[in-house]
């Protein structure tokens, strides 16, 4: 159901069955939410100057899961740096 991530006005259909209006998400204390897409969007625009784009997003990606395994925390979830593809056309 989609209120369950956008939080919903209780008019949906799972709120007619008598079911609990979800929670507001939202980032854990600390989080940098902004700042963490903007350097996300940064990285993989520095990668695509690179000559071999592919590759330097690839390697930025694969530097993402040592700091989510430490830490656990949202600006490090698998969830954003996971999302990016770059597809060379060459």
């Amino acid at each position: 159901m989609a209120t369950a991530l956008t939080g919903g006005t209780g008019t949906e259909a799972g709120a007619e069955a008598g079911a609990k209006e979800p929670q507001a998400r939202t980032a854990p204390r600390g989080a940098r939410p902004r700042a963490m897409v903007l350097d996300a969007v940064c990285a993989i625009d520095a990668a695509h100057e690179r000559d071999d784009a592919v590759l330097a997003r690839g390697d930025w990606q694969r530097e993402r899961p040592a700091a989510w395994r430490e830490l656990r925390t949202v600006e490090h979830s698998p969830v954003l740096w996971g999302a990016f593809a770059t597809i060379s056309t060459v």
